[in-house]
């Protein structure tokens, strides 16, 4: 059997799934403390369809510290009256479904010093889409009083 050879960069580009936005449902959330700031935050596992349909795993996190993200999170999958509330646990993340923007997160320097972790997909945002009946129709033109009877139709 002929062989193609690769690197561990090459290896792991190939597992890597292009930017852009895709469908998800959340398979598992776990209530957690964050290990650097000690902060509560959910740990998100998200099952994710890539370009050809293909099911790929994602993990993602909602910390406080970033509202934005968190905001979007809960527009996009139903739970803006737990953002309103100001409360919100994993259970209640499991099972939701929405879209979100995935990028490719350039891989840092490993802690120990011994080399660079590889790059990953990471998930930039979560993406409201109103449905058809809730889009923000254009402004209708009123119509103006200053009409010009000069124009010969």
């Amino acid at each position: 059997m002929k062989l193609t050879t690769m690197s561990e960069e090459e290896l792991s580009a190939v597992s890597l799934i292009e930017p852009g936005v895709y469908n998800f449902e959340v398979m598992k959330a776990t209530d957690e403390l964050s290990k650097s700031s000690g902060k509560e935050m959910i740990k998100l596992m998200l099952r994710m369809w890539d370009k050809n349909g293909s099911e790929r795993i994602v993990f993602d996190y909602l910390l406080d510290s970033m509202p934005h993200k968190l905001k979007h999170f809960t527009d996009c999958t139903g739970l803006a009256d737990k953002y309103t509330f100001g409360a919100m646990s994993a259970e209640d993340c499991i099972g939701r479904t929405g879209k979100l923007e995935l990028v490719i997160q350039k891989g840092k320097q490993r802690p120990d010093g011994s080399g660079m972790y590889n790059d990953s997909n990471s998930v930039k945002d979560y993406v409201k889409v109103l449905s058809d009946d809730k889009k923000i129709a254009p402004p209708i033109p009123v119509a103006s009083d200053d009409l010009n009877d000069d124009i010969p139709f």
